[in-house]
């Protein structure tokens, strides 16, 4: 049994080696993201974690909404703007399953 751990380990060692002899790329889903205008949408919140800065932004309609304890409207985008270092690193959009990370935020 021993033997068989380590003929399996090695053979799966050796597939992921970066020759490209090893597994097939990730894929990645064909439907496009299309960003909102980012000068059209507020700044909510920021989040630092060491070099990790990011802000966050969604539109108006968004937040008056969850301030008024109403869901928020059907197509909001959330837009994650994620500094490296000071340095831009990439830009995120959460669609509708994460809309409701934008109602536990205290946004008073």
């Amino acid at each position: 049994m021993l033997s068989t751990a380590f003929v399996v380990t090695a053979v799966g060692g050796y597939l992921m080696l970066p020759d490209g002899k090893g597994p097939a790329p990730a894929h990645a889903e064909t439907e496009a993201v299309t960003f909102p205008p980012l000068e059209q949408l507020e700044h909510y919140a920021t989040v630092r974690r060491g070099v990790t800065r990011e802000y966050m932004l969604t539109s108006r309609a968004a937040l008056d909404a969850i301030k008024a304890g109403r869901p928020v409207p059907t197509g909001t985008q959330v837009v994650l703007i994620d500094y490296q270092s000071d340095v831009l690193h990439r830009y995120l959009e959460a669609g509708e399953q994460f809309y409701y990370s934008l109602q536990v935020l205290d946004l008073e």
